[in-house]
Order: C-alpha cells, then sequence, then structure tokens
C-alpha cells in the first residue's frame, strides 16, 4: 500500500512537473521572440530580459525536480545521492538570501553582482563621451585626438588634459625631426594621471633638458600594450631612446585567454598572448575595438551593448558558461570575494609585486618586453621601475627585489638596455609618503618633481640620453 502510493505521488509530481516545464517552454519562446524585437527597452521592466530569467529558473526547477525523484526512488543509492543534492540546492539557496541581504542592506560593503545576462548592463553605458577609452585597434586604450578633458581630481584640484593630432597627452610633435628626442612609454605613472602636464616627469625633464621627451603614456596599460603602441606608433616618431615605465604593481595582470570569462561583467578590447612561451600568437579580447564597452562606437550606441555580452557568452564553453552565469548574478560568489580580499591583506602585509609573481606571469611579461626591444633595433632602451608606497614600505622592511634580479638575467644579451630601479632611489627617502597622492596613490607634485631630479642626476640616464656633462641642470 505505501509503495503503491510513493508510486502514485511520483506519477502526479512528474506529470504536472513536466506540465509546468512545457508552460515554461512555451512563455520563454514568446518572452524571447519579445526580447529579441524589444529587448531592455520594452518600458515595462526596465532592463531585463525576461527570456533569460526564466530560462535560469527552468534550470534549477529542472535539478529540483530530478532531486525530488531520485529521493523518492527505490534504489538506496539514488536515493541518498538525490537527498544530499536536494539538500546541497536548498542550502544554497539559503546562503544566497543571506548574501543578498548582508550586500543589499549594506552589512557588507562590497560589489553586487552586475546581472548582465539578465539585463541590458545598464551600468556599462557611459554618461558622456570618454576621454580615455578602446580607441586604437591595435593595442586598445588609447585617447581621442585632439581632445581637452577637465577633471577634478580625489584632493580636489582640478586637472586640465590634452590631446595631440595623434591621440597622444603631449603637444603637438612632428614625426620627423634632426634634434634628439626620447620616447616615454607606459601607464599612468608615465601619463602623469594626477598632475597637470607641466608638473609631470616628462614635462620637467624636457624643459630642464632641452631634449624633447614624447609622451605615449595612458593609465590603465601593461607591457603588451606598451609594445603595440611602440610598434604601431611610437615608432613612427624619430628618436634616439626609449624609457619604459614599468609599474609592477599591475603590470603582471595581462588580459589572458582564462579571463574571457570576465567578459560578460566587462566587456573590454585587450591584446593578449595565446599559447606557450616563447611561442606565443597575438589574439585580441574582442573581434573588434568598437565591440568594447569603452568604445566611441558603445558610446553613441550604448545598446549595443548587450549585444556584445550574448555573443562573447555564445562563444564560452558549457564550463565557462555555467560559470559566467554564477559569477554575473550570485551574491554569494561576492561575499566570498569580500572575505577573500580582508585575509589576503591580514595575511599578506608585505605583498609586494616586486617579488611576488607566477612563473607563468613572468613569461607573458617579459615576452612583452623583449618583443619591444626587439621592435626598437639597437636603440638605447632604459626600463625604469616603478615602486607604489606599499613596495616601498616592503622593501623597507624586507629588502628584497626579486624583479631587478630576473629582469638583469633577462637583459644580459641586450647590451643597448639598461633598468633604473626607483625602488631602491626612493628608498633612500625616510618620507616617501608625500612623493604619492594618499587619496589615490599615483605620484604627487612632489613626486614628480623628484623623481625627475632622481632620474637628472642618474648616470644611466644621462648616458643614454647622451646629456652633456658640462651642461647646467639647474632644476632644484
Amino acid at each position: 500500500m505505501t509503495l503503491h502510493l510513493i508510486y502514485l505521488l511520483s506519477v502526479r509530481f512528474i506529470r504536472n512537473s513536466l506540465l509546468f516545464l512545457a508552460f515554461l517552454a512555451i512563455v520563454n519562446f514568446f518572452l524571447s521572440y519579445y526580447d529579441r524585437n524589444f529587448g531592455s527597452d520594452d518600458g515595462l521592466i526596465k532592463g531585463f530580459f525576461f527570456s533569460r530569467i526564466i530560462s535560469i529558473f527552468g534550470f534549477v526547477f529542472v535539478l529540483f525536480m530530478l532531486s525530488v525523484l531520485g529521493a523518492k526512488a527505490t534504489n538506496k543509492t539514488l536515493q541518498n545521492i538525490s537527498l544530499s543534492a536536494l539538500s546541497f540546492l536548498v542550502c544554497i539557496l539559503i546562503i544566497e538570501l543571506f548574501a543578498w541581504v548582508s550586500l543589499k542592506s549594506g552589512i557588507i560593503k562590497w560589489d553586487r553582482p552586475n546581472h548582465h545576462l539578465l539585463h541590458g548592463a545598464t551600468n556599462l553605458v557611459p554618461g558622456e563621451r570618454p576621454f580615455w577609452g578602446d580607441f586604437n585597434p591595435y593595442f586598445g586604450k588609447w585617447y581621442l585626438p585632439l581632445d581637452t578633458l577637465r577633471r577634478v581630481n580625489c584632493q580636489g584640484d582640478s586637472l586640465y588634459s590634452f590631446t595631440n593630432s595623434f591621440g597622444a597627452r603631449d603637444k603637438e610633435r612632428n614625426p620627423k625631426s634632426n634634434n634628439k628626442r626620447v620616447v616615454l612609454l607606459g601607464d599612468s605613472f608615465i601619463e602623469g594621471y594626477m598632475v597637470n602636464t607641466k608638473d609631470r616627469l616628462s614635462d620637467i625633464l624636457e624643459q630642464t633638458t632641452g631634449i624633447e621627451h614624447l609622451n605615449f603614456g595612458i593609465n590603465g596599460t601593461s607591457p603588451i600594450n606598451y609594445y603595440l603602441n611602440y610598434l604601431h606608433l611610437a615608432s613612427q616618431f624619430d628618436h634616439d631612446s626609449v624609457i619604459v615605465g614599468i609599474l609592477p604593481a599591475n603590470d603582471f595582470e595581462d588580459f589572458t585567454q582564462d579571463q574571457m570569462v570576465d567578459l560578460i561583467e566587462n566587456p573590454l578590447y585587450r591584446p593578449y598572448w595565446k599559447g606557450e612561451y616563447p611561442n606565443y600568437e597575438l589574439r585580441y579580447s574582442l573581434s573588434s575595438v568598437d565591440q568594447s564597452v569603452y568604445s566611441l562606437a558603445k558610446w553613441e550606441e550604448p545598446q549595443r551593448i548587450s549585444m556584445v555580452i550574448d555573443s562573447v557568452f555564445k562563444q564560452l564553453s558549457g564550463k565557462d558558461k555555467l560559470k559566467a552565469i554564477v559569477n554575473d548574478n550570485s551574491y554569494t560568489r561576492q561575499i566570498i570575494r569580500w572575505a577573500s580580499d580582508k585575509i589576503r591583506k591580514e595575511t599578506t602585509p608585505g605583498f609586494t609585486r616586486f617579488n611576488h609573481y607566477t612563473h607563468e606571469e613572468w613569461e607573458i611579461f617579459s615576452y612583452s618586453l623583449e618583443r619591444l626591444i626587439h621592435s626598437a633595433q639597437n636603440k638605447k632602451v632604459i626600463f625604469m621601475l616603478i615602486p607604489i608606497l606599499n613596495d616601498i614600505k616592503s622593501f623597507q622592511v624586507h629588502g628584497e627585489n626579486r624583479l631587478y634580479g630576473d629582469l638583469t638575467k633577462l637583459f644580459e644579451p641586450y647590451p643597448n638596455v639598461k633598468i633604473i630601479d626607483l625602488l631602491a632611489e626612493f628608498n633612500q627617502y625616510p618620507d616617501p609618503e608625500r612623493f604619492f597622492v594618499a587619496c589615490d596613490g599615483h605620484w604627487s607634485v612632489e613626486g614628480e618633481k623628484v623623481v625627475s631630479e632622481i632620474l637628472l642626476r642618474n648616470p644611466t640616464y644621462r648616458a643614454v640620453v647622451e646629456i652633456e656633462n658640462s651642461r647646467m641642470l639647474t632644476h632644484n
């Protein structure tokens, strides 16, 4: 009698569940048509794609249905597995609920999931035309030509940025010149992100030496960008030497193929190396620079951002699709990230990228530098190692600088390549905090000034730039 009752209940459950799934499938069909034609601009419930929500709900329901059916099975092994799966599913839902409450209420202050797969990624729609963005098909992030920007930094200072006709944040330059000239490559520290142009390193050096220092730095870039920038743009300008600013704090964080799933959160156009060292192939994260959320095309047509996210999602493997769905929607995942960040800060107070990088990171990093050296065609090259404040404090305690030793070995076959280690230079100052903007971490006006002074008295810089010893350097 008991077995017969269980059988009848199971049959009824299956019949009702299948009817419900059939209903969901029909609803999803019509909603898919609706979303394709109206998307997130329907004006009904702003931003949401209903078919995706139904699909995720249907997937969770199928897992629940299978677990319940298994729990009713007569086979003990299948029954135990199903009960465990059902318990796990319920626990996940409860944990997710608590995570949602914690982040939504502000009990835990951390980023919430983006839900880009469920709505039109409205948080990625730029509010104004970008000054920096993914504008160059070769090296990605760059500026718009002949552009201006006024912004207020975190200290409340007004900063003014201007670009020349080539898109560099620099004065207008002629590609052809018979004069001695230096090309500077790097990220935000070389760009002079937190100071006005007249106060930054390259301009101070040019004014003091009388030698042009062409600035091709731009924030948010890394060695592969420096190499491609030089190959496709900077090398077109006559010059005698190259200075490359290396910021270990984030220059080991090049985009890799493993990060494709992250494009769901932020679809960026990034060059990267695919393959095994030294047989890398140059690839790009997106098929076109116009697909980037930071492209000019996306500013002009922001509704297309969701189409790019869809395209990226369809190209992911099944495993990565599941990972993308979890990353994009799970509140629990954000809590785990919050906890991991707190643990890392508490357990590794002396962490510095001058000493901590993996073998794979080193191979990608060093390969980009070697490509740049070969592109320079025996011109004199200086790699200037730039520390952040935490790097300096770590060095003061531990006195280690693994990166300097590894680069010295890497550059042994290249007599035209030199290193200037600003970490060792900054260590000689008792109060390096004054050289960095406290609320941001970039060089302050005083920091730009002291770095220029370090270079001007540095024999390596003076020899590479060919400053005559008799020339009076009056910059104080």
